[in-house]
């Protein structure tokens, strides 16, 4: 990321690392206008600049954000249901929560979500013979 804003140089840097490291909460909240007013930045100078400097727009980043934490909220809990997850982050529609997950990785949030719980079913039936193998010793 290269950042060419006179006075603000390297602010889209600290602004990208801000939204990384945000918990789950801050991450649903952020908007363009809290992190200008925050940064003393105007919006669409904000907008311009983020997407000159990033390569995509501030919202894409926010949504990018957003479905990678949602994957992580499935992988780790598989039996969160979709409208839940896509209320975790902070998307109240989960049609639109549905189109920007399977935009990003090519699959639903429902099919990716019973993949998962397909594998970890999967991985238990093998531990469950592995045991049932060592008793007969």
């Amino acid at each position: 990321m290269q950042c060419s804003w006179g006075k603000h140089a390297g602010i889209c840097e600290k602004i990208a690392m801000e939204i990384m490291a945000s918990s789950l909460y801050e991450l649903s909240q952020i908007t363009r206008y809290g992190i200008a007013e925050k940064y003393g930045i105007n919006v669409s100078h904000l907008s311009k600049r983020f997407a000159n400097d990033t390569g995509m727009t501030f919202l894409n980043f926010i949504d990018q954000e957003k479905m990678h934490r949602a994957k992580l909220l499935m992988e780790m809990f598989p039996e969160i249901t979709v409208d839940e997850v896509s209320r975790l982050v902070g998307i109240a529609k989960t049609q639109q929560f549905r189109n920007k997950f399977r935009q990003l990785f090519h699959v639903t949030p429902g099919r990716y979500r019973r993949e998962l719980i397909h594998k970890h079913n999967d991985s238990l039936e093998d531990q469950i013979d592995k045991l049932s193998r060592l008793n007969q010793y």
